[in-house]
């Protein structure tokens, strides 16, 4: 199982990485200077080899540490954690349905 969800977040992690455009033009927009963007990809360890911040990424994901979103600048755990009732509710609506059609 272990070897199994190792390769998940490899494969997650490459999507991620395969997006294209540069996440610091994200958050720096019009506001772009180069030397801003070299201090932000240091912070954020964009600067490392891919490796290494595969190994950062997943070690701060087993501890819970997801981030913050770049979007609403809140931590990305709190989120997902935000929009989870919904996420069951819609789960459990599905499984109903699936069952009466099923019978």
């Amino acid at each position: 199982m272990i070897p199994t969800v190792l390769v998940i977040t490899l494969v997650v992690f490459a999507m991620m990485q395969a997006i294209p455009g540069d996440p610091i033009i994200t958050l720096l927009g019009d506001a772009y200077d180069e030397e801003d963007a070299e201090e932000l990809r240091k912070e954020y360890g964009l600067d490392r080899p891919v490796w290494e911040q595969y190994f950062v990424w997943l070690g701060k994901l087993m501890r819970g540490d997801w981030g913050e979103s770049i979007l609403s600048s809140r931590e990305i755990l709190a989120d997902v954690l935000i929009r989870l009732p919904v996420t069951i509710e819609l789960i459990v609506l599905a499984m109903i349905v699936a069952l009466l059609i099923a019978v």
